[in-house]
């Protein structure tokens, strides 16, 4: 939805709920050109999809990442998901893909909360992984 709201909109508006079309039309003009967060929301798209990743760093994640989806989601494709995680690991990042099954955008913790927490954990693990002891230690409990 993002990308059709940032290309100019969408088309077609009879599908969806009215809520949902109510708030189509809330975010495109929240995200259009003259709206307040264009400027915020185009430069962490761009670095999310390795236009400009800033600061020094040659990569757009300097920590390891998960990224957690679902291929039933129907907010957002797993095919762009998969495009932008893969230009991530082609930069050098270190990305974790969780696939879970059938879930829902940001449903995946409360359909499988053991399996969440040990991609997190494992992710935090390795992010902390050469950080001075007492940090590393905090940070993991």
């Amino acid at each position: 939805l993002s990308r059709a709201i940032m290309d100019g909109g969408v088309a077609g508006r009879s599908e969806g709920t009215v809520g949902q079309r109510l708030l189509q039309s809330a975010l495109e003009a929240y995200l259009s050109p003259s709206g307040p967060m264009r400027q915020y929301y185009q430069a962490s798209s761009d670095a999310m999809h390795g236009k400009a990743f800033g600061a020094g760093f040659s990569s757009p994640l300097a920590v390891p990442t998960a990224v957690i989806y679902s291929e039933a989601d129907t907010v957002t494709r797993s095919e762009d998901i998969r495009a932008v995680f893969d230009k991530w690991r082609e930069a050098g990042s270190a990305v974790e893909e969780a696939v879970f099954e059938g879930t829902q955008h940001v449903s995946h913790l409360p359909a499988d909360p053991g399996r969440y927490e040990q991609v997190v954990a494992r992710v935090v693990r390795e992010a902390f992984a050469g950080a001075p002891a007492g940090l590393a230690a905090g940070a993991i409990r």
